[in-house]
């Protein structure tokens, strides 16, 4: 299973998730999970924020090896479930998507 965090940075609230998500899975000795993320307006290698690299240190997750992606039709078709942080992400996603399917 592909899972996918989208937010529109990449460089903390779909980071978190991401990291967040891998100590859970590890912590419950799932294995065969790929946990990702992306942002829609990421500039790619930036790094985790100040803010994200304290709460990650505040739940023992380290991100300083974090890097933001820009999200693409490639990392969308990988993944098996994406999850989005707002639901105006969500809207913008769908409208692509309905684009791309009516034309």
């Amino acid at each position: 299973m592909n899972l996918l965090f989208v937010c529109s940075g990449n460089t903390c609230r779909s980071a978190l998730a991401e990291a967040l998500a891998r100590k859970i899975a590890a912590r419950r000795g799932i294995t065969d999970l790929n946990v990702s993320s992306a942002g829609t307006n990421a500039w790619d290698n930036a790094p985790a924020t100040d803010e994200a690299l304290l709460v990650g240190m505040e739940r023992d997750i380290d991100l300083t090896g974090h890097r933001a992606r820009k999200l693409t039709p490639a990392i969308v078709s990988e993944a098996d479930l994406i999850f989005v942080m707002t639901a105006d992400l969500l809207e913008w996603e769908l409208e692509k998507l309905f684009d791309r399917l009516s034309g």
